[in-house]
């Protein structure tokens, strides 16, 4: 370097030295309240599932059982506190029938859920919240909605509009669990059908089994499949379903139907679907 450089670079230090310093002004969290949204489940790639609604049913709890419970995620948005924080709910407009708070379900304000149950403890932004179903009679006859909602409250506002509510359908029948989707009825199961789902059910009794939301997320948790695990239950069911329709047969009865609906004289054949074929059923 020339000294004329040296005497050039000298100077530029010097411009920027004397010139008034300049401050980036970074943008803070400034929320002045934290809010609260349910968690809702993500599939494999994270992806937002269609399994929003939840639906529960005591058709599988022994006949003695009294109540269920429905634990519901939920997380803040916001700071951590050193505190514990009360979580609110309430019951928003749904579809009819609607359940009825104290005959079909346990109130939000009862004393025992709200002191143990209806917090975020200190130090954390998540909880799972107990929702208790109460085996009443009319769930023997029909499904009840339960439009779960935040209720804001001295130490939350409800989040996202589109993740304040959470739909609950709650009942003592079968129901379709709510990962029986497209994908399981396309590669074993075919479509859902409470005859079918009923005689599956018989199937399995005597391995202690209960086809339920579980038992397909088990067989197949991931979309595509392992396809021999769900051939093989897809088979298993054909076999059985073939065995139960020639003994129906033999005996001068038809093969097993799902009940007609309104528009039907009879109603749709029980059959399992492999990765979208239709399987024999006699």
């Amino acid at each position: 370097m020339t000294m004329k450089d040296i005497i050039k670079y000298m100077l530029i230090v010097c411009i920027f030295a004397t010139a008034p310093s300049c401050k980036m002004e970074l943008s803070t969290y400034n929320q002045e309240r934290n809010s609260l949204n349910f968690l809702y489940p993500t599939d494999t790639t994270g992806g937002l599932r269609d399994y929003i609604t939840i639906r529960q049913t005591l058709v599988y709890l022994p006949i003695d059982v009294e109540f269920d419970t429905i634990w519901v995620p939920v997380r803040t948005l916001g700071f951590i506190t050193d505190r514990d924080r009360k979580v609110s709910l309430r019951q928003a407009n749904s579809d009819e029938p609607m359940a009825v708070a104290g005959k079909h379900y346990v109130p939000f304000n009862d004393a025992e859920l709200t002191s143990k149950y209806y917090w975020i403890r200190a130090g954390m932004n998540s909880a799972k919240i107990p929702v208790v179903i109460k085996r009443h009679p009319d769930l023997k006859d029909q499904e009840y909605s339960l439009m779960l909602e935040i209720d804001p409250n001295e130490d939350f506002d409800q989040g996202y509009l589109s993740r304040s509510t959470r739909l609950a359908y709650i009942a003592d029948i079968l129901m379709q669990p709510t990962n029986w989707d497209a994908a399981v009825t396309y590669y074993f199961l075919g479509s859902y059908g409470k005859v079918k789902h009923q005689f599956m059910i018989d199937c399995v009794r005597d391995r202690g089994m209960i086809i339920d939301y579980d038992w397909i997320k088990h067989i197949m948790p991931q979309n595509p499949p392992d396809m021999a695990y769900t051939e093989y239950w897809c088979g298993f069911f054909t076999g059985k379903l073939i065995e139960l329709n020639k003994q129906r047969v033999a005996q001068g009865a038809d093969v097993l139907r799902e009940a007609p609906t309104s528009s039907q004289t009879e109603g749709a054949i029980v059959r399992f679907n492999l990765n979208g074929t239709p399987q024999p059923y006699i």
